[in-house]
């Protein structure tokens, strides 16, 4: 995460206890500096990605404050009228959940732009030390990952199955993944105004991931919307060559055309696109040859 310590994976993250350590972006720079006699080489890439992980966790606050908030308020009608009908139960929970829902959504909309903030003082940080060439990544849209796609069914009241076939439509306001996709666009927003003026360049990994998934072929891609990796694989860090979703048709002579290793990493040759396509635009920037 950009700064909060205890981030997806830590832990001590009791949302999401995954054992891996994690250290947040303002710890890295500053652990690099007390390294390197405090500045940067004026030779030297720097390269800024950050937020994802602040932007899921966001997105987990959501889910887990609008359910808190219906529980409590039907708990709440019944002890003051045990007696209330189904019908009346349904209708405090929709009320419930629709101000819960609103409220929660500010917040998490609030919490990462606070990330984008605290992620643009870390660039100027880095490039007040000497960074002369310094890159800053956009997000990519995390709704259009594996993870997105398969963000809970939300079209049918009450709760049932999904339809086959189905995937999170992120065009529908009332689903989850048009708000990953929102607090995604929030994120980017605010750190391009806050990098206004500065003096770093910006790569748009938002609209790389759209194109790779609205024209794979042009990528060199045949799958980008099933990961590569067995589900089954308890962490994106032991995905690897030996672990191929097989049932899904992934093998070791297909690697290198499917853009998802996991629900939401990239491939080596997603990450080969990332790669090349960085280096396309240190030389549009005049900063190689």
């Amino acid at each position: 995460m950009v700064s909060n310590p205890v981030g997806i994976g830590n832990p001590q993250n009791t949302a999401s206890p995954g054992g891996a350590l994690t250290m947040p972006v303002t710890t890295q720079v500053q652990n690099y500096l007390a390294q390197f006699g405090g500045s940067f080489n004026s030779n030297q890439l720097v390269t800024v990605l950050a937020g994802n992980n602040d932007i899921f966790t966001a997105l987990g606050t959501v889910s887990a404050s609008v359910t808190q908030a219906v529980t409590q308020a039907v708990t709440s009608a019944l002890q003051q009228n045990p007696n209330l009908t189904q019908a009346q139960i349904a209708a405090i929970q929709a009320s419930a959940q629709h101000d819960a829902t609103s409220k929660a959504v500010a917040i998490a909309q609030a919490t990462v732009a606070k990330a984008a903030d605290d992620l643009s003082a870390q660039i100027n940080l880095i490039t007040s030390k000497g960074a002369k060439y310094v890159m800053v990544y956009t997000l990519p849209d995390s709704s259009q990952t594996p993870f997105g796609r398969g963000l809970p069914y939300t079209g049918a009241t009450p709760p049932q199955a999904p339809p086959a076939g189905y995937v999170c439509d992120n065009t529908s306001t009332s689903t989850p993944c048009y708000l990953l996709s929102n607090l995604v666009q929030v994120f980017n927003q605010r750190l391009l105004n806050d990098l206004q003026g500065q003096p770093v360049k910006v790569l748009d990994g938002y609209s790389l991931l759209n194109q790779e998934i609205a024209n794979p072929a042009q990528f060199g891609l045949t799958n980008v919307t099933t990961p590569w990796c067995n589900p089954a694989t308890t962490s994106s860090l032991l995905c690897n060559v030996n672990t191929p979703y097989a049932a899904a048709g992934a093998t070791t002579a297909n690697l290198g055309t499917w853009l998802f290793a996991d629900t939401v990493h990239p491939t080596p040759a997603g990450y080969q696109i990332i790669a090349s396509t960085t280096l396309q635009s240190m030389k549009g920037f005049g900063w190689t040859q």
